[in-house]
């Protein structure tokens, strides 16, 4: 929730391999191409975000942004009861924010898959649930 250079110290002094928000991060050029290269997740929490006062609308989040330059986001809801949001909720605003298409939602899903805090068989299942969901959707959509 600080300036572009806490993200930069949370990797390169704490050694975190992910940054909950991180959101200033969008204001710093190579910070941003480091995210992408490195591919460090961000878990993007928009409602949070404009309800603490970093962005006035979810019209003004960066969530957008983040995705085109291809910054390895996920969505989270942080407190959602706080919040008065759900990742559901959440996931709808990066869908209409990002105009996410269906492979686009499964593949930020997949993308939280990979850096949940869980063993490895039960990544590898939640994958093919993901998966699962997206080719179901998908054939749905063609018929």
């Amino acid at each position: 929730m600080g300036p572009p250079e806490s993200v930069a110290a949370s990797i390169d002094v704490l050694g975190a391999d992910r940054i909950g928000h991180g959101v200033a991060a969008i204001n710093d050029g190579p910070l941003l191409a480091r995210l992408v290269r490195d591919r460090v997740p961000l878990d993007v929490c928009p409602t949070s975000n404009v309800q603490i006062g970093l962005f006035p609308s979810l019209e003004a989040h960066p969530v957008a942004r983040f995705w085109q330059a291809g910054v390895n986001i996920t969505i989270s809801s942080d407190d959602p009861h706080l919040m008065g949001t759900s990742l559901t909720q959440e996931l709808r605003h990066a869908v209409r924010l990002a105009a996410l298409t269906t492979a686009d939602l499964g593949e930020l899903q997949r993308r939280a898959a990979r850096v949940a805090f869980m063993s490895e068989p039960d990544r590898r299942v939640l994958e093919a649930r993901v998966d699962a969901w997206a080719d179901q959707t998908e054939a749905r959509k063609a018929r």
